[in-house]
């Protein structure tokens, strides 16, 4: 486990094996808690490129932190169908 560098004094908790592609990165923690970044104004959120989530579906956060992005934290659930 290592830590990826977030503003406000926070930090994200990330798998080893995704610490140097993400951390090339600059990371901010949203206004909801969640380590996001910017880009042509498009909100990249880092739970989500870890899991490679698809648009349609959500990621459900199994311990409850949402700077917690280790993989055995998260997992993909459900889409966002609605009829």
């Amino acid at each position: 486990m290592k830590k990826i560098t977030l503003t406000r004094g926070q930090f994200a908790l990330v798998d080893d094996d995704w610490f140097y592609f993400l951390n090339q990165f600059k990371w901010q923690l949203s206004t909801k808690g969640y380590a996001i970044r910017t880009v042509k104004d498009k909100t990249i959120w880092m739970h989500r490129i870890i899991l490679n989530t698809p648009k349609d579906y959500f990621t459900d956060l199994i311990n409850g932190n949402k700077i917690d992005n280790r993989k055995s934290y998260k997992e993909k659930s459900g889409n966002f169908n609605f009829r």
